[in-house]
């Protein structure tokens, strides 16, 4: 089964991956615009997810599956758990546990989620990345798989029957060749960086379990008994942006997600500002449309 959506919101471009658990947020100020294409098998699907936003996301993968991975050669950067990764990082995941992942404006990636029962027997799961002329291999495994969306995309009519048939057994083949060459990724060795980690991984706890409170940094810093300038350098550190902009983007975030929940079940704009410690109407009109490209009332129209 093939399909393509375009979103106009992270929020709900988040709920388009069967299987997963996500929480999109776009960091980057603009009109947002996504769009999943995807081509389903039984036990395989192929997946390409392409944003024109920096998105925060905190995802878990579905457990019972093996996933390939890669980026196009103009996507941007990403970052995992805070480690940065450039354009054409290609391998295998597995159990991807509460990940954290920002990826930058014009992201571009390519995944094919496989069920392990329908991997041979007995086959190790390895994960890691792709390096040298596995990588070189990986990558045209990637653009074939972009190709077979294409031509999905423009229509099955002009399709052998049989195709359908045919391509999971040579896409589990070819990612089962693949992944004897997989390099197991070593752990982030650096002090600073795991400490970093856990105290952006506090605030997110501390952010989630208090969501309507209108925090600023320093009462942050009291809430979390840590100084000012430890939680503005781990959050630089981790997702590299400044903790001032992100707390004012999170919580402009989640009045976008009460206002498009207000298209069904309608509420006043200022209840939702004030819902979110925006206690200024014409502030947070003006903050709202500098990041999202629209205002909180075209927002909650509904589209057609």
């Amino acid at each position: 089964m093939f399909n393509e959506t375009a979103f106009t919101d992270a929020s709900e471009q988040e709920k388009s991956l069967p299987g997963w658990d996500q929480e999109y947020r776009q960091l980057s100020p603009g009109p947002f615009e996504g769009k999943v294409t995807m081509l389903q098998f039984p036990g395989l699907t192929i997946i390409r997810e392409r944003m024109n936003a920096a998105v925060e996301q905190h995802y878990t993968s579905p457990d019972s599956s093996l996933i390939f991975f890669g980026q196009s050669a103009g996507s941007s950067s990403a970052r995992v758990d805070g480690q940065v990764y450039g354009g054409k990082t290609i391998g295998f995941g597995h159990r991807w546990q509460e990940q954290l992942s920002v990826t930058g404006p014009m992201s571009d990636h390519l995944m094919a989620v496989v069920e392990l029962s329908d991997l041979p027997e007995r086959a190790p799961v390895r994960t890691g990345l792709l390096h040298g002329p596995a990588a070189a291999q990986a990558d045209g495994v990637c653009q074939w798989l972009n190709t077979l969306l294409e031509l999905y995309n423009s229509g099955t009519d002009s399709l052998p029957e049989q195709l359908d048939g045919l391509l999971p057994e040579m896409i589990r083949d070819r990612l089962s060749l693949l992944q004897e060459s997989t390099v197991p990724q070593q752990p982030q060795a650096d002090p600073q960086h795991q400490a970093d980690l856990r105290i952006y991984r506090r605030m997110e706890e501390w952010l989630k379990d208090n969501p309507r409170e209108p925090i600023s940094v320093t009462a942050l810093s009291r809430e979390l008994h840590l100084p000012s300038r430890t939680l503005r350098a781990a959050c630089q550190r981790i997702i590299g942006y400044r903790l001032d902009d992100v707390l004012l983007i999170r919580r402009l975030n989640y009045a976008r997600r009460d206002l498009i929940a207000a298209r069904n079940a309608p509420r006043r704009v200022s209840d939702i500002a004030l819902d979110w410690g925006f206690f200024h109407w014409g502030r947070f009109s003006t903050r709202y449309r500098a990041m999202f490209g629209e205002t909180p009332s075209q927002t909650m129209q509904v589209r057609s």
